[in-house]
């Protein structure tokens, strides 16, 4: 509805004013219409001789002049439709439908733009939704797009305009203002925007405005530049390279031309050329070309080809698909679309992504920086094959206690050196690396410039250096010490040795007939990470291995959390002891623990965590595997296998109320005494999976034994074989008050004694289902007791042999 009607009624009530609001809105009208004429043709540089009206001239004009000329009619108080309708009468059909697109509206369309252009990088598909007020020869309307990528990033804008038809010179001029946000790298950044436009029947003109806010640029990496890091004197030297992004402001204009010929006109082809140009402080400005032809194949399907090429994104083909809704724009789309008026339903062209080309800046010649200090680090480098000087990489120090005199971040052993006797035997201070190199070993330290730092090899050397046959401990670690890269071959003492220190780290490092421990930690705190580290043969001469100081891994006090990745095998104590641990979590997940001699595994007085993974043991001397006092944790994930154990194969005894033994799957095979033995259990001991227990020739141990507890055995499945009593539960002093619960199938066989005997028993005794074969004795003897006993499912007892 127009609004002309009520202004003029209005207008019209009060005399005398009427008529004179007509005149001077007449000559607004006017004037703006001429300013906007010399506007666009003084921007777009073409001469608008062809805007005057046919068959009238001025003969003072000279050639080239800017001639604005037109018919008496051009000043008559007249509509837009009037002055359509009056044209309509005197020259072909336009097809523009003014009358039934007057009104609002909502446009739509989805393209998929296959290839790369300015600014981006890969394929997007846009997706536009514009509403619309279409009112005589004026035209407001908004816009908001979506543009994921095929990365699946977004981008979108948001965007308001306006257009004029000015029909006597059948061309149309429009403004739009955006915003733009754009995620479609690995940074959000936001721009206004401004979009001019003018479409006519044998020229158009687009130029838009690019104005990026806020956060404009953004560090996406730094890294080495690889096979750039190298020693100089005491000092790390590296180049670094830094990858940014940068949203830059800048420009993009084009003009097109209609192709002409019937094919060009049914499919309304138009061919673009353009310019754009982006440019920042500190940013390669960027100059470009581009070209671009848009074709209607269908009413609703566009199709363009573009070609773009500039300094920083290359040279690129984009070709796009576009399904389109005119929203009842067009009556005749084949026609309307391209008829003058018919262009103010014209979709605004501009850059869907924000160009923020990526750069690159190489720093050569870095020094590493110690971030304990916030100094460059100073290494002193040792080779016992060559230098005896000032430590540094072109002159090594011959022993690490020159290295360490001489005052080092770094101590840096050369492949191949040996260091014996009181020179093996290193005493670390606070903060400090000793890293023996050798290729195939890498050191990563932290840095000021790089949470990870990977250190260049000072040798080509293949071997890792030796420290021999140590006087006392060989290494002594301290607190946020670092040791790697090592053989520790017969020391005196311990191979690595700590007490009280907070936080270490320990990798690729052997360690080889030791004294002692192999491993020997007391009252540590913080976090110790063992990480491919061996120990293998600590030989000390045994009687008790729990209480012998001899293990591969021993870890007494303290509350650290201990992680430990690589082997324990065949020390001549226990292979494993932690002892009396106030806190904290002893992780021997990733540890292979295995062995053919020596001692197994010990627990004892634990308030902290212990957990193991897959421990196989043979031929133990003493338990295989104890657990002993404390109220801490100990699981013993995936299968614990015990073969020709000769103390007791898994000995719990003493746990606390509150503590917790577990094993998921435990198979032992050749026992030669209990298989095992539950005593003075006042916490939880778990057996999830499968137990099995195989006795040796002429064993007549009990295959399971429970004693004095008021806590709570659980197993899932049992299967025992041979020996004496299958399981057997209680004592003269009727002290069992706990509990003792199998809820799985029980399988006993071939065993000498009862296959359950019960006696003078108070705990709760639980059996689900149970199958006794091959006895030799009772299958089943209750005697005495005062405790619950209770069988859930069938139980089957064959006869003896």
């Amino acid at each position: 509805m127009s609004l002309d009607p009520l202004f003029e009624k209005l207008l019209s009530l009060i005399p005398g004013l009427s008529a004179e609001f007509r005149q001077r809105r007449a000559m607004r009208r006017r004037s703006l219409r001429l300013a906007m004429v010399l506007a666009a043709a003084c921007w777009s540089g073409i001469s608008t001789q062809g805007f005057a009206q046919e068959g009238v001239t001025d003969p003072t004009a000279g050639e080239g002049d800017f001639v604005i000329q037109a018919q008496a009619e051009f000043y008559e108080e007249e509509t837009g439709k009037q002055r359509r309708a009056k044209k309509n009468e005197t020259t072909e059909p336009t097809g523009n439908g003014a009358d039934a697109e007057e009104g609002l509206g909502t446009m739509m369309r989805v393209d998929h733009l296959f290839g790369n252009t300015v600014g981006r990088r890969t394929g997007l598909t846009p997706m536009e939704v514009v509403p619309y007020r279409l009112f005589d020869n004026d035209m407001w309307f908004g816009s908001v797009r979506f543009a994921p990528n095929d990365k699946g990033r977004l981008a979108g804008s948001s965007g308001l305009g306006y257009r004029y038809f000015d029909d006597t010179i059948t061309r149309v001029f429009g403004a739009s203002m955006w915003y733009d946000l754009d995620d479609s790298s690995t940074t959000t950044f936001q721009q206004f925007g401004a979009s001019f436009e003018t479409y006519g029947e044998s020229w158009d003109a687009r130029s838009n405005i690019y104005v990026p806010f806020g956060d404009t640029s953004d560090v996406l990496s730094r890294f080495v530049n690889p096979g750039s890091t190298r020693y100089s004197g005491h000092s790390i030297i590296f180049d670094q390279t830094t990858v940014s992004v940068t949203a830059m402001p800048g420009h993009d204009g084009e003009i097109g031309i209609p192709i002409q010929g019937e094919f060009g006109d049914k499919h309304d082809i138009r061919a673009y050329a353009g310019y754009y140009h982006f440019f920042r402080s500190g940013v390669p400005e960027i100059w470009g070309w581009r070209t671009r032809v848009e074709a209607h194949i269908l009413p609703q399907v566009e199709v363009q080809v573009q070609g773009s090429g500039d300094d920083v994104y290359g040279t690129n083909v984009m070709v796009g698909v576009a399904w389109l809704y005119s929203g009842g724009m067009y009556d005749k789309p084949e026609q309307a679309r391209k008829s003058p008026y018919g262009r103010m339903g014209e979709w605004v062209r501009r850059n869907y992504n924000i160009v923020s080309p990526e750069q690159r800046i190489v720093d050569a010649g870095l020094t590493a920086i110690n971030p304990a200090t916030g100094t460059p680090y100073v290494v002193q480098h040792v080779d016992t094959n060559s230098g005896n000087s000032d430590g540094s990489f072109e002159d090594p120090f011959h022993t690490v206690a020159q290295a360490q005199a001489a005052g080092a971040d770094i101590i840096l052993v050369r492949s191949g050196s040996t260091l014996s006797g009181s020179d093996a035997s290193i005493v670390l201070q606070d903060g400090q690396m000793l890293l023996g190199d050798a290729t195939g070993v890498e050191h990563w330290i932290p840095t000021s410039q790089f949470a990870s730092f990977l250190l260049p090899h000072a040798s080509n050397g293949t071997t890792l250096p030796t420290l021999l046959n140590a006087t006392g401990d060989s290494v002594t670690l301290a607190s946020n010490s670092t040791l790697a890269g090592f053989r520790i071959e017969g020391p005196t003492g311990s191979g690595i040795f700590a007490n009280g220190i907070t936080n270490a780290i320990v990798r690729d490092v052997d360690i080889v007939n030791a004294g002692a421990n192999g491993i020997d930690l007391h009252n540590i705190h913080g976090n110790l990470d063992f990480t491919r580290t061996h120990v293998e043969g600590a030989n000390a001469t045994v009687v008790n291995p729990l209480l012998t100081n001899s293990s591969g891994l021993r870890i007494e006090g303290g509350d650290a959390e201990v992680k430990f990745d690589g082997m324990i095998e065949n020390s001549a104590g226990n292979q494993v002891a932690v002892i009396g641990t106030t806190g904290g979590h002893v992780d021997l997940t990733k540890a292979i623990i295995q062995s053919n001699v020596g001692g197994g595994v010990a627990v004892r007085d634990a308030a902290g965590d212990v957990t193991f993974k897959d421990v196989t043991l043979s031929n133990t001397i003493g338990d295989g595997i104890s657990v002993q006092g404390g109220n801490g944790t100990v699981r013993f994930l995936g299968q614990t296998s015990l073969t020709s154990v000769f103390g007791k194969g898994v000995k719990i005894d003493g746990v606390l109320d509150g503590g917790l033994v577990q094993f998921d799957n435990l198979w032992m095979d050749q026992r030669q005494d209990v298989g095992i033995e539950l005593n003075n259990i006042g916490g939880s001991v778990q057996f999830l999976g499968n137990t099995v227990i195989q006795a040796g020739s002429g064993i007549n141990t009990a295959g399971i034994d429970f004693q004095n507890s008021s806590g709570a055995v659980t197993f899932n499945n049992i299967d025992l074989v041979g020996g004496g009593a299958g399981i057997h539960m209680g004592s003269l002093l009727n002290e069992n008050t706990g509990s003792f619960q199998v809820n799985g199938t029980t399988n006993i066989s071939s065993v000498s004694g009862p296959g359950i005997h019960i006696y003078d028993d108070s705990a709760s005794v639980l059996f689900n289902r149970v199958e006794i074969a091959n006895r030799q004795a009772e299958g089943i003897l209750i005697d005495g007791g005062r405790g619950y006993v209770q069988f859930t499912d069938t139980v089957g007892i064959s006869n003896g042999l």
